[in-house]
């Protein structure tokens, strides 16, 4: 059957929005350039354990890689691992990831018993139907729920030998945030996670909206261009896309003024607007934009360019451009404008809307998904799933607190021991996999996407299969990277002071 592109459009611009919103605020940042692993087989009070099935010695040797899709492999050798989708509201964002995760069961021969959200709204009603789920014996569950009920989930899971893994956010232990070094976490993981890292994200934001000028307006010196920021502040992860924007506007431009974190602290020609100040949607941003580009800090500025959250905020800032007669001197772009910026580059029209950044939906599910298959079978732990993507600092380690509060932060310090490191009394290495982020324009867009259902669904795959039948299949699976980088930092402690 034909996806329906709207839908995945939803899940590239919304819903990732909200995943990259729950994900990765206390990783590295990925804005600078392992020595501990757990025992194999070890696991959290809360952690699943060492997943169960054939995948021990005397078994089936596993896929090439394991926690990605080996179309070679034979998954039928092994149990018809049964999984579910547990969500505490529905959603087209929902409805998208397991529309995917149904696609990739049927390729990992699983039972996959589909999404359940719980008829009333409430956490008590989503632990309850948690608890059912273990009751029926199911063998893995990915979960997207109230983030502060992962001690809970945790539990049950543990008490169930049940796999679990979020779909889009972290398990942290959210009652015990800490510092470390001077970072700022929000709590220990439960499991491994994939996501993205959202400081990296503005910086790259800003990258590709500062390559856009020099190749469109090399001559333009940098005192006439300004910088709009479309924030949203009131979750706190999509306000580090800000920051990371601010980071490389000042790297770029040092006369312009430092980098500071503070929204109030200026810095030349970098505006933030916070649709916080309204509402969470298209209006509020055409509104903001306007306001700013109609009264710049400096009259000089020829030249505007806007990192927006959300592709509806994106849209906002194009429809100020459009109204200014400023197309051609405005970029505005966004993470995750899929199906929308199809339509718009489809229809040939001059937009202030000119790059993109996007990461394929079904990179996203497959990761989670064959994650979670290589624990059940037995071939990885949630300690020993994808250990280059552990934080040496970030990976599930209980610390030793002191009673000494960091005076920043105002959370407990971890305490350093006399090596320099930080004391642990419990290790885990769970894994935070950053997944692969492309520019798409353009010039590249049909390219993009007829990789992406290559990637999908193989060379064979037919028009009736294929989201995106109207632009040449793929033929080069190497066109564009399906993996991410693991970052330099990943594998330092953080610099105290």
């Amino acid at each position: 059957m034909k996806k329906a592109r709207t839908v995945l459009a939803v899940f590239l611009a919304l819903g990732m929005v909200f995943a990259l919103a729950a994900c990765g605020s206390t990783t590295p940042s990925g804005d600078k350039n392992t020595e501990s692993s757990s025992t194999p087989g070890s696991s959290a009070p809360g952690s699943s354990g060492a997943g169960a099935g054939n995948g021990g010695s005397d078994g089936p040797k596993g896929p090439k890689e394991l926690g990605f899709y080996d179309r070679d492999y034979d998954y039928t050798q092994h149990k018809q691992y049964r999984i579910a989708y547990m969500v505490s509201g529905t959603g087209v964002m929902f409805d998208a990831f397991n529309n995917a995760f149904e696609t990739w069961c049927g390729r990992l021969n699983m039972n996959y018993g589909g999404m359940w959200a719980p008829a009333e709204a409430s956490n008590e009603a989503f632990l309850s139907g948690l608890e059912s789920y273990a009751d029926m014996g199911y063998d893995g569950l990915i979960v997207d729920a109230d983030p502060n009920l992962c001690a809970r989930i945790a539990e049950i899971c543990a008490a169930n030998n049940i796999l679990w893994m979020m779909g889009m956010a972290q398990a942290r232990d959210y009652s015990q945030p800490y510092s470390i070094l001077g970072q700022y976490s929000v709590g220990p993981l439960y499991c491994p996670n994939v996501g993205f890292n959202n400081v990296a994200v503005g910086r790259e934001l800003a990258e590709g909206l500062m390559r856009w000028k020099e190749d469109a307006y090399p001559d333009v010196p940098w005192e006439q261009v300004g910088f709009i920021s479309i924030n949203f502040s009131m979750v706190p992860q999509i306000n580090e896309r800000t920051l990371g924007s601010k980071q490389v506007w000042a790297e770029k431009n040092p006369t312009f003024g430092e980098y500071n974190p503070d929204p109030s602290s200026p810095l030349r020609n970098f505006i933030i607007a916070d649709t916080a100040s309204g509402a969470f949607d298209q209006q509020t941003a055409t509104n903001l934009v306007t306001q700013i580009m109609s009264n710049p800090p400096d009259p000089n500025i020829k030249v505007w360019l806007v990192s927006a959250a959300i592709y509806d905020f994106a849209a906002g800032a194009a429809v100020v451009a459009e109204n200014m007669n400023m197309v051609d001197n405005v970029c505005v772009t966004t993470f995750g404008s899929g199906a929308s910026a199809i339509s718009l580059w489809d229809a040939g029209e001059p937009t202030p809307i000119k790059i993109s950044l996007e990461t394929a939906s079904p990179v996203f599910a497959e990761a989670i998904i064959n994650g979670l298959w290589a624990m059940m079978a037995g071939f990885a732990t949630p300690d020993t799933l994808w250990p280059e993507w552990a934080v040496i600092w970030d990976k599930g380690d209980r610390y030793q607190l002191s009673s000494e509060l960091d005076p920043v932060y105002q959370v407990p310090k971890v305490e350093i021991g006399d090596d320099g490191k930080p004391i642990v009394l419990e290790e885990h290495n769970y894994a935070s996999m950053i997944l692969p982020m492309i520019w798409v324009d353009p010039t590249n867009y049909k390219e993009f996407y007829g990789w992406v259902d290559l990637y999908d669904l193989g060379p064979d795959a037919t028009d009736e299969e294929r989201t995106y039948p109207d632009f040449p299949l793929g033929t080069d699976i190497n066109a564009f990277v399906a993996r991410g980088t693991v970052p330099a930092d990943y594998h330092e402690y953080p610099k105290a002071g």
